[in-house]
């Protein structure tokens, strides 16, 4: 059963939403999760949490960001989300090229 959460919660949550970057690094992401690099490249590779190549760089988008929480945190916590959660987009391939 999914717990409510309060309207004060989800407003302290949107407002620090909010004031991250529209595009941000895998470890800045990994940070505002509350979960390791690896974890969050893991993520990344799979397809559960949304990000972008651009050249050699990959990138975290605010937006993909905040439906990743919305789809996610509503019912389980961040580490079993990512582990099984449906890929939300296509996964990236990083490996080396």
């Amino acid at each position: 059963m999914a717990r409510k959460q309060s309207k004060g919660l989800r407003w302290a949550r949107e407002t620090q939403l909010r004031h991250l970057p529209d595009v941000m690094t895998v470890e800045q992401a990994a940070r505002y999760l509350g979960i390791g690099r690896n974890t969050a490249y893991e993520a990344v590779r799979k397809g559960t949490l949304p990000a972008c190549r651009i050249g050699r760089l990959v990138r975290v988008p605010r937006v993909g960001l905040e439906r990743f929480l919305a789809s996610s945190l509503d019912t389980r916590a961040v580490a079993p989300a990512i582990e099984d959660a449906e890929p939300s987009v296509t996964p990236l391939a990083l490996g080396k090229r």
